[in-house]
């Protein structure tokens, strides 16, 4: 079944129901499981959200994970088809097509494909912010040249492999299973760990000189190596994160790095946060960090009552964060491009999504880079992996 209520990039599960407050809520649930989405077991009430409203530090990101697959013109399967398969998936785990009311997911009116005339699918309405209690947490979209099919979903409701699950039944008609996760510990971090983090933070990857309108995405083709993608992805990204800002006369001494790692049964810890400086192996670390089977939790926000200390916990937030779906099997596409939330001081997301046996796409996603700036950032990611290709 499509994992509906799990999330696998970020430590957090947000739920903005309301475009007041998008970005601001913050919702944190567990896995439910395939015997909870049966749509038999839908009281009249819908099914609990197993909800905790929460204030997060960054207000704002939309909470929009997107994926785009691209095709020869006319490649995609039929309109009709696509939306027949996603109408099954909908059967299958109806919170696909639910809306949020007062805590709970109602079953009511599904999920629908949307047809454009084309253009630039990452500038298409989808991106804007989910209003929960209004619409499903997905939206699909493809153009009339049938070229390219865009996903977007909103983080409380899916992550990148949950994404990638749907992606391949709209393709195939299979139906959507995601990947499950084993069962890991989940220490809590050091108390004493949290205040150095607090007093010493990570350094912000340096923004553009002007404020760009809406965020930024880049992709590229790269040849990566067989073992050890992540923590190859991680040095490159952090080495291209440090270089830019040194062309901007700032320095990049602390590095506050976060590796998707995969959800966790019942907990909201997603991924390992390394707090390291150029000077280390980064590509050991993160090696040594993925070995490690417990995820320690992370910061998942703070209680109404604090909300006013938001700007300082923005100081616990990242440098960047890079998430790598690995190589998949998506009949007739030529690519498939897999953008991650960019939240955080920096909002700076790097993203990875292969093919079997074809070179792997390579994202970046930005708030605070202009256009220009995010492709040169990505450009040097690509030069930084190249010694190694």
């Amino acid at each position: 079944m499509v994992r509906v209520a799990n999330i696998a990039q970020m430590p957090n599960d947000p739920a903005g129901v309301s475009g007041a407050d998008q970005g601001s809520l913050v919702v944190t649930t567990s896995r439910v499981s395939s015997a909870t989405t049966d749509s038999r077991k839908f009281s009249a009430h819908g099914i609990p959200a197993s909800v905790v409203a929460r204030r997060h530090p960054d207000n704002r990101t939309a909470w929009v994970i997107v994926m785009l697959a691209r095709f020869e013109p006319g490649g995609t399967p039929p309109l009709g088809l696509v939306r027949e398969r996603l109408s099954s998936a909908v059967t299958t785990s109806p919170l696909i097509g639910a809306r949020l009311r007062n805590g709970w997911w109602m079953p009511e009116w599904g999920a629908d494909v949307r047809l454009t005339d084309g253009g630039d699918p990452l500038a298409q309405a989808p991106l804007q912010p989910f209003i929960l209690d209004q619409e499903p947490p997905l939206r699909v979209v493809m153009p009339t040249t049938r070229d390219w099919l865009l996903i977007c979903a909103h983080h409380f409701a899916f992550d990148g492999l949950s994404m990638l699950s749907l992606l391949r039944a709209l393709l195939t008609g299979e139906e959507a299973v995601a990947p499950d996760f084993a069962r890991v510990s989940s220490p809590r971090r050091p108390p004493a760990e949290e205040i150095r983090r607090f007093f010493r933070p990570a350094d912000r990857v340096a923004p553009s000189a002007r404020v760009p309108l809406r965020e930024s995405f880049a992709a590229r083709q790269v040849q990566l190596p067989q073992k050890g993608v992540t923590a190859a992805l991680a040095r490159a990204c952090a080495a291209a994160a440090v270089a830019h800002n040194a062309g901007r006369g700032q320095r990049l001494a602390r590095i506050g790095l976060s590796i998707a790692v995969g959800g966790v049964d019942g907990e909201a810890a997603t991924y390992r946060r390394l707090d390291l400086t150029p000077k280390e192996d980064i590509e050991a670390a993160v090696s040594h960090s993925l070995s490690d089977p417990r995820v320690p939790r992370e910061l998942v926000g703070l209680p109404r009552g604090a909300f006013l200390l938001r700007p300082a916990l923005r100081r616990l937030s990242d440098t960047l964060l890079v998430s790598n779906l690995g190589r998949v099997d998506l009949p007739g596409t030529t690519s498939v491009e897999f953008y991650p939330v960019a939240r955080g001081r920096s909002a700076v997301a790097f993203g990875a999504a292969g093919l079997r046996d074809q070179p792997t796409t390579l994202t970046l996603r930005t708030l605070n880079l202009t256009s220009r700036d995010t492709t040169t950032l990505l450009e040097r990611v690509v030069g930084e992996l190249a010694p190694r290709q």
